[in-house]
C-alpha cells in the first residue's frame, strides 16, 4: 500500500452563512494501491469532486491515538 495526497475542489454552491457561491477545497490522504485507486476512494466519498492533484508522498510515519481514547 502507498500514500498518497489527492487535492481538488467541490463544485461552487451557496454556503451556509454566505450570499454567493464559493467552492470547497479538499486535500484527502488515502493509503491505496495505485493513483488510480485513491482517485476512486477520494471520488466515491465527495462526490462532484473536480480532482487537481494528486501526490505519491512515499513513507509516512503514522501515530493513532485512537486506542486510548475512552468513550
Amino acid at each position: 500500500m502507498k500514500h498518497w495526497q489527492v487535492q481538488g475542489s467541490m463544485p461552487a454552491m451557496i454556503r451556509d452563512g454566505h450570499s454567493h457561491p464559493w467552492r470547497e477545497n479538499i486535500t484527502a490522504h488515502v493509503i491505496a494501491d495505485s493513483a488510480h485507486r485513491a482517485i476512486e476512494l477520494v471520488e466515491e466519498k465527495h462526490i462532484g469532486i473536480e480532482i487537481h492533484s494528486v501526490t505519491y508522498r512515499s513513507k509516512i510515519d503514522v501515530i493513532d491515538d485512537r486506542e486510548n481514547v475512552t468513550a
